[in-house]
C-alpha cells in the first residue's frame, strides 16, 4: 500500500517542530535535527499505516528529495 508524500512531509515537518512549507526538498534532514531515533519512530509509523520499506531506506539519505525518490522507486 502507497502512503502519501503529503503525510510523510507533514509527519517529518512535526516531529522537528516546524511547517511542511519551510523543509526544502534538498534540506539535510539530519542537519535540521531529525536524528536516527526520529527517523526510526517515522518509519515505524509508516509502517503501521501500510508502507512497505524500511528504516535503512530513509536514513542512508535524509533528504525529503531521495525519500520521495524511493517510494516512487519502490512503488513500481
Amino acid at each position: 500500500m502507497a502512503i502519501d508524500f503529503d503525510i510523510i512531509r507533514a509527519d517529518v515537518a512535526g516531529a522537528l517542530y516546524t511547517t511542511p512549507e519551510e523543509i526544502g526538498m534538498e534540506d539535510n534532514l539530519a542537519d535540521m535535527g531529525l536524528d536516527s531515533m526520529l527517523i526510526m519512530t517515522l518509519v515505524m509509523g509508516w509502517q503501521e499505516r501500510g508502507m512497505d520499506m524500511d528504516f535503512l531506506s530513509f536514513a542512508e539519505e535524509p533528504t525529503l528529495r531521495a525519500w520521495q525518490a524511493a517510494l516512487e522507486a519502490h512503488q513500481d
